[in-house]
C-alpha cells in the first residue's frame, strides 16, 4: 500500500519509510527553513538582574550543552549509523538548551533569582505571554504569531498534505505544525484533568482558553 501523495516516491532507506517519520521530517525541515539565522529582540530593558551563582551555572551549562551537540553533529556527519543511537537524546538535549536560555531570559526580565526554579510549563507560558505582549519579538514573523484553538479547529488541510516533500505549500505546512502542537496540548489537557472526551462546554472552554505558537514546538515535541 502506497501512503504517499501522487508524484512522491518512497525513501531509499526502508527505515525511513513510515508516515510518522516522513511527517516529522517534513515539519523539522520547514522549521529549519524559517528559523535559519533567526534573532530574538527584547523590547524591555533589564535593570534589576545581577550576576549570581545560578546565572553563572546556567551559562556554563548552556555552553557545555551546545558544544556537546556540535560534537555529536560532527560524528553523525562522518558516521551516519551513529544517528540511530543518538536520535533519542539529541531532541532532549536541544530542548534543554532552549529551556535554560529561557530561564536566563526570564531571570533578566524579572530580576528574581527564584525564576531559575520554575518548571517547564510555566516557563513556556511566560515566554508565550511575552510574545503576545511583544516584550520579545522574533526577526521571523511566523514565530511571533499565537493562534487560538477556535481558529485552529476551523482549518481545512488536504489529506496526505503532511507527507508531501516536493514543493510543499509552506503556509499549509506551518498550519500542520501548529495543529499538531494543538493536538498535543489537547491530549495533555485531557490527561491532567482526567477527561476522556472533550465535548460541549468542556470543549468550548478548552478552545477559548488555548493558543499555540510555533515556538511551542520545542516544548511539546
Amino acid at each position: 500500500m502506497n501512503f504517499l501523495p501522487e508524484g512522491e516516491s518512497e525513501p531509499d532507506n526502508p527505515i525511513l519509510n513510515f508516515p510518522d517519520f516522513i511527517t516529522h521530517s517534513n515539519y523539522l525541515q520547514c522549521l529549519e527553513k524559517f528559523s535559519e539565522k533567526i534573532k530574538l529582540e527584547c523590547k524591555q530593558s533589564e535593570n534589576k538582574a545581577i550576576v549570581t551563582r545560578d546565572l553563572q551555572s546556567k551559562l556554563k551549562l548552556i555552553s557545555l550543552t551546545r558544544d556537546n551537540l556540535v560534537q555529536e553533529f560532527k560524528i553523525v556527519r562522518s558516521f551516519h549509523e551513529y544517528s540511530i543511537i543518538c536520535s533519542s537524546w539529541i531532541p532532549v538535549k536541544s530542548y534543554y538548551l532552549i529551556f535554560n536560555c529561557l530561564l536566563i531570559l526570564g531571570y533578566l526580565m524579572s530580576g528574581d533569582e527564584r525564576y531559575f526554579r520554575k518548571n517547564h510549563g510555566d516557563v513556556s507560558k511566560d515566554f508565550k505571554r511575552m510574545l503576545i505582549s511583544k516584550e520579545v519579538v522574533f526577526s521571523e514573523n511566523v514565530f511571533n504569531k499565537c493562534v487560538g484553538g477556535n481558529v485552529i479547529e476551523s482549518w481545512k488541510i488536504p489529506k496526505s498534505e503532511n507527507l508531501k516533500k516536493r514543493n510543499p505549500n509552506l503556509n499549509l505546512r506551518l498550519k500542520q505544525i501548529i495543529r499538531m502542537i494543538y493536538f498535543y496540548v489537547k491530549d495533555d489537557y485531557k490527561k491532567t484533568r482526567e477527561i476522556k472526551t472533550l465535548s460541549r462546554k468542556k470543549l468550548i472552554d478548552f478552545r477559548n482558553g488555548v493558543s499555540v505558537c510555533l515556538f511551542d514546538f520545542f516544548y511539546w515535541y
